[in-house]
């Protein structure tokens, strides 16, 4: 049985009426399609989009991607600017990139606490043993 099928531009030269004929028959019988289209009819017809970000001459895809509820994506700019809840693609970025260098500076620091606390316990052990010899 199939359960995913990928489309690249499918529908582009039909006209809106087979195009809607198209994706009810991909809803009723498979369970996850994915298609590629420049179309906005074709958000219609889908719960979620993928968007890819690219280098600055845009010849290619960077190292990662956003899947994001269709309802969330701002469609008033597709560009670099392009904006989810109010934020830019570059503000996004930067945050999250903060966000992850934070997480692994907090990480840091608790792996060398832990480190620390290791070197003192045995110092302190040896210590002990130094005074009962």
């Amino acid at each position: 049985q199939i359960r995913l099928v990928l489309l690249d531009e499918a529908t582009s030269a039909l006209d809106m009426r087979n195009e809607r004929k198209i994706y009810q028959l991909l809803k009723d019988r498979f369970p996850c399609y994915v298609s590629v289209g420049h179309r906005p009819s074709v958000r219609e017809y889908h719960t979620h989009v993928a968007i890819l970000h690219f280098n600055a001459d845009r010849s290619v895809a960077t190292s990662w991607a956003q899947f994001l509820p269709i309802e969330q994506v701002d469609w008033g700019k597709r560009d670099a600017t392009d904006k989810v809840k109010g934020q830019s693609a570059e503000e996004r970025i930067w945050n999250e990139r903060a966000a992850r260098a934070e997480a692994e500076k907090v990480a840091q620091e608790k792996a060398n606490a832990v480190k620390d606390a290791k070197k003192e316990a045995e110092d302190e052990a040896a210590a002990a043993e130094e005074e009962g010899e």
